[in-house]
């Protein structure tokens, strides 16, 4: 499979709309995982479209104890749970939880 194409982007718009709501946000359950691998190793503009989905999930109270609880390689967590934005975490949870609350603030500025 190739990384970075312009169908992803164009899958991961898809699934940026469909996660406005609560609706459908339980069939993504299952690519939690994949999304939070997919901003290490993807390009900016399928990281930017993976953080919308994941901040559009984490508005619902049990998807973001999924997205906490998601098996993510630990080397993953390790670019967002030392330092982020100068603030000092202490626990890969508590950085992704900080990470995701941060990127809805600057994904809904006007």
């Amino acid at each position: 499979c190739v990384l970075n194409s312009d169908l992803q982007l164009a899958a991961l718009r898809l699934l940026t709309n469909m996660s406005v709501t609560d609706k459908h946000q339980h069939l993504l359950k299952s690519s939690i995982t994949l999304f939070l691998s997919l901003l290490v190793v993807a390009n900016e503009a399928l990281q930017i479209q993976v953080l919308k989905v994941l901040v559009n999930l984490s508005s619902n109270p049990d998807m973001m104890e999924d997205i906490v609880q998601s098996q993510v390689p630990f080397h993953h967590l390790l670019i967002i749970s030392t330092t982020v934005n100068g603030v000092k975490t202490s626990s890969p949870e508590s950085s992704l939880r900080f990470t995701l609350s941060r990127t809805k603030l600057y994904i809904e500025k006007p």
